[in-house]
């Protein structure tokens, strides 16, 4: 699993957009789960926040890929 998420000079961007993408929502599930799991306030706090920029990057990614790429199809 670990391979197909590695960018090389082969990778076209829309590969490599996918794979952040793929990344950034793998993060967001281990934030969220974490949150879920812990009961230190000051670990479930930080990865309560983690999760939410998780989802920024996840939307600014997606936004991009809609605007930049799929206007290239």
């Amino acid at each position: 699993m670990a391979d197909e998420l590695l960018i090389d000079e082969f990778t076209n961007i829309q590969d490599a957009l996918n794979m952040a993408l793929k990344r950034e929502k793998q993060a967001y599930v281990f934030y969220q789960q974490g949150a879920q799991q812990v009961t230190n306030v000051g670990v479930k706090t930080l990865f309560s926040e983690l999760a939410v920029e998780e989802e920024h990057h996840i939307a600014r990614i997606q936004a991009f890929i809609d605007k930049e790429i799929m206007r290239e199809m």
